[in-house]
């Protein structure tokens, strides 16, 4: 008997320590498993052990057992009442106090008492222990109702009954008063399994209790991380749409402005094509009214004068003539102007004007314009005519890389060499054939089917009058190259 007896309490106490592993190792992470939880783990071992080694040590064992298997019970009460409230000094102290009273009283039951007196003092101490930790429960499963927590009660009460049960057969039972733990009667000792059996799944149960309230933290934990997520889910879908309305906020204002710009140079470098419709207009006109009147005449030429009637054409012959040369001279004082009203201007600044016109073009057809241009040179001049002169020049550049398929590329340098301040504008683009490098600056010649060849020629008549120069450069073989020739000073 001695033998089942000291390997069942070796057992118990391996099966409470592998069950105190965890609470261990959780030491460091998990709040919840409080020292309250841990110290019932190691006093109910401590217990059990004390129990098998009582028999080859010293029977001083059995109160050392007894009084930790109720330290246990008691601290088994401080860890239900924590999960609900604080433990306050007082209870503590009281705790303690009840725990040494217990020691004393134990040790003289074993010197001067019977083994029914102690089985029936440890089992009232138990069972005091077993009806708070009940009260403690029930007070918990109002406020916090969970499966396992629900579970300790039963266990608890199981464990009342099987108090209740070893006392009345200890106490009612016919063992002799000379009996002791180690040679008690098949009942008892199935009894105190029972007791050792119930506080083994009341352990499992917390244990359990802790996995379900550590769950329930990981879940509530990961409830918040995915609503947090979600919400960042949205915040980036709507940071994404705003990103994509902007780009075409973006693209809608991109698109006004090339719309503005392109009405822009479509009005400044259509002035010289309509001042050149108009001169041609008129001109043809006169030119018209002047082959009437010569053809009339040559058709009375033959037939009896008529003094008046003659007189009369030639009058208006002379008229149409008068008319073409007040056109001629009108075109004259456009392009020789009086030099009184000509201003030093940067030539930075008039570049500038013609590339914002163009730049937006420039960009949808992929073209990269370059500018290399001192912003510290000033040429003494029509600021506006100016400004013309470069923007058809641009303009002629941009329409020449429109059919091309290599690099497109535009780019604006200037120089200063000698008094002399030059100004170019290359494209990569097909360049000019050899055959209009003389007459690319005659009036009416063009290479573009729309094309008035005004641009060129009228650009070359504002830098004469400017007393530059406008050509092309014949050695140039990456596409086409013009430059505007300057004096520095201007008398």
């Amino acid at each position: 008997m001695l033998d089942i007896n000291t390997i069942s309490f070796l057992g118990f106490a391996l099966l409470i320590l592998g069950l105190s592993i965890s609470a261990f190792l959780d030491l460091k992470v998990n709040s919840l498993m409080t020292n309250y939880w841990r110290g019932s783990l190691v006093l109910i071992a401590a217990g059990y052990t004390f129990f098998a080694a009582a028999p080859f040590v010293d029977k001083f064992l059995l109160t050392c057992a007894n009084t930790s298997i109720f330290a246990a019970a008691v601290t088994l009460g401080f860890l239900f009442r924590r999960w609900r409230i604080k433990i306050s000094i007082q209870l503590k102290t009281i705790s303690i106090c009840a725990v040494l009273i217990f020691f004393f009283l134990f040790e003289y039951a074993r010197i001067h008492g019977t083994f029914q007196i102690r089985v029936a003092l440890i089992m009232s101490a138990l069972s005091v222990c077993v009806i708070w930790h009940i009260y403690e429960l029930i007070r918990l499963q109002k406020n916090e109702p969970s499966f396992f927590g629900r579970l300790l009660v039963f266990f608890s009460f199981l464990s009342l009954v099987f108090y209740w049960i070893r006392i009345f057969a200890v106490t009612r039972g016919s063992d002799p008063t000379h009996i002791d733990l180690f040679s008690e009667s098949v009942i008892s000792f199935g009894t105190r399994w029972g007791v050792m059996a119930a506080d083994v799944l009341t352990f499992i149960a917390i244990n359990g209790y802790y996995m379900e309230k550590s769950w329930s933290s990981e879940k509530k934990a990961l409830s918040s991380e995915l609503i947090a997520a979600n919400k960042i889910n949205a915040l980036n879908e709507e940071l994404i749409n705003s990103e994509h309305l902007n780009r075409e906020l973006s693209l809608v204002l991109l698109e006004k402005n090339r719309l503005l710009t392109s009405l822009s140079s479509s009005v400044k470098s259509s002035r010289a094509g309509i001042m050149a419709s108009t001169f041609v207009h008129e001109i043809n006109q006169s030119l018209t009214a002047i082959r009437l009147n010569a053809e009339f005449l040559v058709a009375v030429v033959d037939k009896p004068p008529d003094d008046p009637f003659l007189k009369n054409n030639l009058n208006y012959l002379l008229k149409d003539v008068d008319k073409i040369s007040e056109i001629i001279e009108s075109v004259k004082r456009v392009f020789h102007n009086n030099h009184t009203d000509f201003k030093d201007v940067n030539l930075l600044s008039i570049v500038k004007s013609g590339v914002e016109l163009v730049k937006d073009e420039c960009e949808l057809k992929n073209i990269d314009l370059t500018l290399k241009v001192d912003s510290q040179l000033f040429v003494n001049g029509n600021e506006s005519q100016l400004e013309m002169v470069v923007l058809n020049l641009l303009n002629n550049a941009i329409d020449s890389l429109d059919t091309f398929d290599g690099k497109r590329s535009i780019v604006i340098t200037s120089s200063q060499v000698d008094g002399t301040i030059e100004l170019s504008v290359e494209d990569s683009g097909v360049g000019v054939s050899s055959e209009l490098h003389e007459r690319i600056f005659d009036l009416f010649r063009t290479t573009k089917n729309d094309g008035m060849g005004f641009g060129l020629w009228l650009s070359r008549a504002v830098m004469d009058n400017h007393r530059g120069g406008l050509f092309l450069d014949k050695n140039f073989s990456d596409g086409a190259r013009f430059v505007l020739e300057f004096r520095s000073n201007v008398d």
